[in-house]
């Protein structure tokens, strides 16, 4: 009996890094709104005192940081939705 738990143990301690090695992640972005939609968005709440200059300053700049990255890797089929 103990001969079969030990022989069960290393078994498993055997196959569970195989299992490790079978899995990688895929990374996607999606990107469901347009960044001129999101640019948009961001003056109505600006206009609306949701934000503060600060705030909608900081904000705007990140966006379009975000629109350089993409051209910068090809992605700028992302606000696409045809694709």
């Amino acid at each position: 009996m103990t001969m079969l738990r030990t022989s069960t143990a290393a078994l498993l301690l055997l196959l569970l890094p195989a299992c490790a090695i079978g899995n990688r992640a895929d990374i996607t972005i999606n990107r469901h709104i347009t960044l001129g939609q999101e640019l948009m968005d961001l003056q109505a709440a600006h206009e609306s005192g949701a934000l503060t200059d600060e705030e909608y300053a900081e904000i705007r700049l990140k966006l379009h940081d975000m629109l350089d990255l993409e051209s910068d890797f090809g992605l700028s089929t992302l606000n696409d939705p045809e694709d």
